[in-house]
């Protein structure tokens, strides 16, 4: 069975700003379950949704969603 891919970045992002699903749900204007789906990979943001939490998180949509895969994209890139 091919393994889901998982948005941890998410939670670890949420669980450093010390905030629950709810909370970043009301940040990002993200349904808690929609939160609770990207967290677990059940589900894949819109563009729109991913700005919006990477947004709230203080962050980016490509730290967020994409971490070390776009600093080795980058870092190939200046090479």
């Amino acid at each position: 069975m091919k393994k889901k891919p998982t948005y941890n970045r998410v939670a670890i992002e949420r669980a450093k700003k010390g905030w629950n699903q709810e909370q970043l749900s009301k940040a990002a204007k993200v349904s808690r379950p929609m939160i609770s789906n990207i967290e677990r990979g059940e589900a894949t943001p819109s563009l729109k949704n991913a700005y919006r939490i990477a947004k709230a998180l203080d962050s980016t949509i490509d730290e967020i969603f994409f971490g070390k895969n776009v600093q080795k994209m980058n870092k190939n890139k200046t090479a």
